[in-house]
């Protein structure tokens, strides 16, 4: 988080996927241990390797994942950016909201991340969907649209 001209900028927690990367390594040794016993202890070897590349790959996602999205709450609008090849940048000002959303599952709220859902007046369904928030800053959000007048709604 980092704090200029009264805009704080808020990032994903990549948690979710260091969880996600782990539960993929686990089932990816144990079918590699099933079909060792079968084969040969080679491959065994080989597939360690593997499971060491799939790690290194899922904390690179999961630093990428961090760096890359961003959302900018200021003093009359909020700024999503997601993406680092293809970025989308929405400024949305928060007269324009006319609903924003947060939905916790049971996963969230043990790690203590929540999903926000803004649309504004004009678009259909949710303009922008944003996973992985921290909880506090889901609260620094919700704070910053209630004291600028846009329409809250907590947990779905």
């Amino acid at each position: 988080m980092s704090t200029k001209n009264n805009k704080k900028t808020l990032h994903p927690s990549p948690i979710k996927k260091h969880i996600m990367g782990i539960l993929e390594l686990m089932v990816f040794l144990v079918v590699l241990y099933l079909v060792s016993s079968i084969i040969s202890d080679y491959i065994l070897y080989v597939g360690i390797g593997g499971g060491l590349l799939i790690i290194v790959v899922t904390l690179a996602e999961a630093m990428v994942y961090e760096k890359f999205n961003e959302i900018d709450v200021g003093n009359t609008s909020v700024a999503i950016k997601k993406g680092m090849l293809s970025v989308k940048s929405i400024v949305i000002p928060y007269a324009k909201i006319t609903d924003m959303n947060i939905h916790r599952s049971l996963l969230d709220r043990l790690l203590k991340l929540g999903l926000m859902e803004i649309n504004t007046a004009g678009s259909e369904g949710m303009e922008v969907v944003f996973p992985d928030i921290r909880k506090d800053d889901l609260a620094y959000i919700s704070k910053a649209f209630r004291e600028n007048g846009a329409k809250y709604n907590d947990e779905k």
